[in-house]
């Protein structure tokens, strides 16, 4: 699947793919950030193949309408509070 690994390359596939994963599931995604944000302490190998086996849990998890409202929702909730606190620190 993977043709040269690095961890630049997983970071940058884990980003591209972060709206299509968090459809499926926000748990698998959670535990998938995990992983790659300590991948420098595993070998190459191992990081992928937990990645690939996570990846592919999530994704034979049915999408819903309810998933991605629920996405869109805390996103949304998330962006007001750090506007806040950016409000905050600047007056």
């Amino acid at each position: 699947m993977w043709a040269k690994r690095s961890m630049g390359k997983l970071v940058d596939f884990h980003s591209r793919n972060k709206l299509l994963l968090l459809s499926h599931s926000q748990k698998h995604y959670r535990l998938m950030r995990k992983l790659v944000s300590e991948g420098k302490k595993m070998q190459p190998a191992e990081l992928y193949s937990r990645y690939e086996h996570l990846m592919m849990e999530a994704l034979s998890l049915k999408t819903s309408i309810k998933k991605n409202i629920n996405f869109k929702l805390d996103f949304r909730i998330r962006q007001r509070k750090m506007c806040k606190g950016f409000r905050a620190f600047v007056i």
